[in-house]
């Protein structure tokens, strides 16, 4: 508050409902602080419990599947090599490795609904009639278990993404709807 009062505060959604509700004097401004209070600390929180999930997620991962953590192992050592440790410019170099990092995201989703967000306009998806003004949530769960884009859903197969070595383009990227899908 003291970093905003002195209008020195980073802009975030927090400052925003605390601009918009500067110079009004109606009883709707308490209200809107403690909004502003509450996501932001929501904000913090979620990202704090989702970054640890996400860890967990992976450590889990390689105790469950000691052949992927080997096959990691075996990259991470021929592309860095004992003495170091890997940075960015490496990521390219590490597909087998970027493929785990998408396979965790997706393999044990940290949230199981995405953030609700709210149609803008009058919309229809898939023959379903969605009126401007609709709260929609995305069930990110029944995206990770899509058969479709992800056969055997239920195993952790980081190769699901690999083809040829590579990172497979035609496969869907978890990221996408874990760290969201629109407005």
């Amino acid at each position: 508050m003291e970093s905003w009062a002195n209008g020195t505060a980073e802009q975030s959604i927090a400052t925003t409902i605390m601009e918009n509700a500067q110079g009004r004097e109606d009883s709707d401004i308490s209200e809107e602080r403690i909004i502003a209070r509450d996501v932001s600390a929501l904000a913090y929180v979620a990202g704090a419990d989702t970054t640890i999930s996400t860890v967990q997620t992976f450590f889990m991962a390689m105790a469950c599947y000691p052949e992927v953590q080997a096959k990691a192992r075996a990259e991470l050592d021929a592309v860095v090599g004992p003495n170091r440790l890997p940075n960015f410019e490496d990521r390219d170099s590490l597909p087998y490795i970027t493929a785990i990092a998408k396979e965790s995201m997706r393999w044990q989703s940290v949230v199981p609904l995405g953030i609700p967000h709210r149609s803008l306009e009058d919309d229809e998806f898939n023959g379903y009639y969605i009126p401007k003004g609709s709260i929609v949530i995305a069930n990110l769960y029944a995206f990770s278990r899509n058969e479709h884009a992800y056969p055997e859903p239920e195993i952790f197969n980081p190769e699901r993404f690999l083809k040829d070595g590579k990172i497979n383009p035609e496969v869907q990227d978890p990221n996408v709807f874990v760290f969201g899908y629109g407005r």
